[in-house]
């Protein structure tokens, strides 16, 4: 019985020793509105194929509103919406169509 006892304590001891420990390394965490979200790695691969295929040519250098038209149409092309785009570009009434422009060698 004696042992019995002992085991009891013991169990509780290590019990409220354990805890303890959570308790304090809870304590130690920030909390979870402060913590920034951690990127995917699917997300920054699609951004590296994406962006730096097509902007970071060898020799390559952009104007920041070219570049950021170059992204729009890359964006466009993987999102297939790229005859959505195209339809914009008309209405705005710039005079090339579709097929008068080889798309796949821009981009």
């Amino acid at each position: 019985m004696r042992a019995s006892k002992q085991w009891a304590s013991l169990r509780q001891q290590l019990h409220d020793h354990f805890d303890q420990w959570l308790d304090d390394l809870q304590a130690q965490l920030p909390e979870p509105e402060t913590t920034l979200a951690q990127g995917s790695g699917g997300i920054e691969s699609a951004n590296k194929f994406i962006c730096h295929t097509r902007l970071r040519r060898s020799g390559a250098w952009w104007y920041e509103i070219n570049s950021n038209q170059m992204l729009a149409l890359r964006c466009a092309k993987y999102n297939n919406t790229l005859d959505q785009v195209f339809v914009r570009h008309q209405e705005r009434g710039h005079p090339h169509k579709p097929g008068q422009i080889a798309v796949d060698r821009v981009l």
